[in-house]
C-alpha cells in the first residue's frame, strides 16, 4: 500500500478521478436546480434525471455484453 502513495502516475490518476467525480456530482446539482426554475419543472427535472442515469445504464449493459 505504501508503494501505491509512491507511485507518481497513480496518484495523479487517483486525484484527477476524485476532481471528475466531484465536479461531475456539481454539475449534475446545478443542472437540477437550474431546471426546477422552468414553467414544467417537473417535466425537466424528469428529463435532466433520465440523462444523468443513462449513460451508466448504457455503459453497464455494455459491459455486460463484453463478457458474454
Amino acid at each position: 500500500m505504501k508503494n501505491l502513495g509512491r507511485n507518481r502516475a497513480f496518484v495523479t490518476l487517483t486525484v484527477a478521478d476524485l476532481f471528475e467525480t466531484i465536479g461531475t456530482s456539481l454539475f449534475n446539482i446545478i443542472l437540477l436546480t437550474y431546471a426546477r426554475t422552468f414553467a414544467q419543472a417537473n417535466l425537466m427535472v424528469s428529463l435532466v434525471s433520465v440523462a444523468t442515469v443513462l449513460p451508466g445504464i448504457f455503459g453497464m449493459t455494455n459491459l455486460q455484453l463484453k463478457c458474454n
